[in-house]
């Protein structure tokens, strides 16, 4: 059986921007539900 070739994934940098904005969002969407809050608070 011949061997797979090995894949390289490198994310780019507007990937990188665009989950750290998805990141902090939901770490507040979380601390928000932890005090029983959902709206604007």
């Amino acid at each position: 059986m011949p061997e797979q070739p090995l894949i390289q994934v490198e994310a780019s940098p507007t990937f990188n921007r665009n989950l750290r904005a998805l990141a902090k969002k939901y770490r507040s969407i979380r601390s928000r539900r932890k005090r029983g809050c959902l709206d604007n608070c």
